[in-house]
């Protein structure tokens, strides 16, 4: 048997096979359909998973990512924890730039007197 690859899988997804139980049961589950209505289906406008949906009656997916509220209102534990992470990672940037700054100033420092003390560099 030939490796399945992730676009083989995808193409599969998309399909409805009106022969194997499994997929109808699926089908019929999902729309709330009779296992006959979707074979029906699948014969009348072919395998396509939306074409199948539609013919039954089905809402189609939304390509819009799903809500992700809780019910009953929102975590403040989890809005106290991002607002931390938040924080701490401004607090590291600020701290790394400091440090940076110190560093670069250091080696400014380090470079200006023989410069400046000969006008030119590396002469003598």
């Amino acid at each position: 048997m030939a490796k399945k690859t992730r676009r083989g899988r995808s193409q599969d997804r998309k399909r409805v096979a009106g022969g194997q139980d499994y997929e109808v049961r699926y089908e019929s589950k999902k729309t709330g359909k009779s296992k006959g209505e979707v074979k029906r289906a699948v014969k009348r406008v072919g395998t396509s998973r939306k074409k199948v949906d539609k013919a039954l009656g089905a809402k189609s997916k939304s390509k819009t990512r799903p809500s992700t509220k809780r019910r009953g209102g929102s975590s403040t534990r989890s809005k106290v924890t991002g607002v931390a992470k938040k924080v701490a990672t401004a607090t590291a940037v600020a701290a790394g730039l400091a440090l940076a700054g110190t560093v670069v100033g250091e080696l400014r420092g380090a470079e200006t007197p023989n410069e400046s003390s000969t006008g030119h560099a590396n002469e003598h």
